[in-house]
């Protein structure tokens, strides 16, 4: 009975953080309200799926919300955010989060073939995660890789795979992820400035 009253309380807890979220950005309403519920919904469904605890999905899923994508779209997102919290503990989400969302506004209107934006997210993690099979990628430099690879997104004009596909070679001559990801910045921002 005892962790059942810790874990209402966890929910609760949890409820009480989405909804600081929509008052942060003055948009505390019954709309927001619902929104926090479906979310505690799916960290539900989530946890019963994967091996996590409520309060590590929850988080992770506030993390992408403080990262200012809207609640419907991270509702659908939770499965694809708790299968990588599963899959890989050294991530930090509250820093991934945000590279993450800046790799959406970057290359997000770019992925073809997706119905909605939480699709185009898994999208982007799913060749994320292709990269770091093929490439020496460490999950701990997802962040950092995300953050350049948007940026010479926006400069260079090049394509989500393109980019991902220079940093896996440039990880397999045994340059770090992070070390390349900021070459491949350097170098574009240097090319882009000469014009």
């Amino acid at each position: 009975i005892k962790e059942i009253g810790s874990y209402i309380l966890e929910v609760d807890k949890a409820r009480s953080e989405m909804m600081r979220w929509g008052a942060t950005s003055g948009k505390v309403t019954a709309d927001m309200g619902r929104s926090a519920d479906i979310l505690v919904t799916q960290i539900r469904r989530a946890t019963m799926e994967y091996p996590l605890l409520f309060s590590e999905l929850s988080k992770s899923v506030q993390a992408f919300v403080g990262a200012g994508i809207s609640e419907k779209v991270v509702a659908r997102m939770i499965p694809t955010i708790a299968q990588m919290q599963t899959a890989f503990k050294e991530i930090d989400f509250n820093t991934f989060a945000v590279a993450l969302t800046g790799a959406f506004n970057v290359f997000g209107s770019s992925i073809k073939g997706v119905a909605d934006k939480a699709e185009a997210f898994a999208v982007i993690v799913d060749k994320l995660m292709a990269a770091q099979a093929k490439g020496i990628i460490r999950p701990e430099q997802f962040t950092v890789v995300s953050q350049y690879m948007s940026q010479v997104g926006r400069v260079s004009g090049f394509t989500l795979d393109q980019i991902l596909a220079m940093s896996v070679a440039l990880t397999d001559t045994g340059i770090r992820a992070q070390s390349a990801a900021r070459l491949m910045a350097s170098l574009m921002l240097t090319l882009q400035s000469k014009e």
